[in-house]
């Protein structure tokens, strides 16, 4: 390095400022990014009942959806639980459910009728462009997972298979619940 210095006079100078023009570079593309991310869509993410959830009131959507959570959560959830679903899910999502999830052997509760040993299955959903990240909620478990939903110009979809898992699953436990 001291001998490359020597022949080249100011080469320590330009490294330093090279390095300090890429960083500069590389923060404002990474700004761009971000502010970019930020203005597309209507919002870039959304949750609740005024985003995403509204895409599950669409029974095409709703339907493939639940039917292969309910492959995922009857894998975690013991046959003879009674389920209760949230209220607050969206209607469309919490008919495909309930039926999704009798079919494969359990029973729903009202939410109105809940018993103490009764499993509440929270829906949370959150729309991040054309992937929606579906998160069900268990006192005892957490399961993720991201589906892609393509739509037509109206913003419908046109059968089931315009839905297919994106991602792989994401499974947390709640307080260390696997195994009680």
């Amino acid at each position: 390095m001291k001998e490359i210095q020597d022949l080249v006079p100011g080469f320590a100078l330009n490294l330093v400022s090279t390095w300090r023009r890429s960083l500069i570079l590389t923060l404002v593309s990474v700004g761009f990014t971000l502010t970019s991310c930020q203005m597309q869509g209507s919002g870039g993410i959304s949750t609740g009942d005024q985003g995403a959830s509204s895409t599950l009131k669409s029974p095409a959507v709703a339907q493939p959806i639940a039917t292969d959570l309910t492959k995922d959560l009857s894998g975690l959830i013991a046959k003879p639980a009674k389920l209760v679903l949230d209220a607050d899910m969206p209607q469309a999502m919490r008919t495909a459910l309930g039926e999704a999830l009798t079919s494969e052997g359990y029973s729903i509760a009202s939410a109105h009728d809940t018993q103490g040993e009764d499993i509440v299955l929270k829906l949370a959903v959150f729309e991040v462009g054309e992937d929606l990240l579906i998160r069900v909620t268990t006192p005892n478990i957490r399961l993720s997972k991201v589906y892609r939903a393509r739509f037509k110009a109206g913003g419908e979809t046109d059968a089931m298979g315009t839905i297919h898992v994106a991602g792989p699953p994401v499974l947390e436990t709640i307080g260390g619940a696997i195994g009680r």
